[in-house]
């Protein structure tokens, strides 16, 4: 049999886990920045959040063409 070229599931699972780390790591950074400002509304907490969950793996698709997770493994 050939070998295709996509990953197996051996490897989804670990860029799916580093892209978890990195998503962990991007949260801690923008809870760290809110924390040192005053009066921040929640609205700006969620769309903050957001961000990040919805627009991660599509930018980083477009820019790297992969997540950190897809590239390192």
């Amino acid at each position: 049999m050939s070998k295709s070229g996509y990953p197996g599931l051996f490897d989804r699972v670990k860029a799916v886990i580093v892209d978890s780390i990195v998503l962990i790591i991007f949260m801690i950074i923008i809870t760290d920045i809110f924390s040192t400002l005053e009066n921040v509304h929640d609205n700006s907490r969620i769309i903050a959040f957001l961000f990040i969950f919805l627009l991660y793996d599509p930018i980083c698709t477009s820019i790297f063409g992969g997540t950190i997770g897809h590239n390192l493994i």
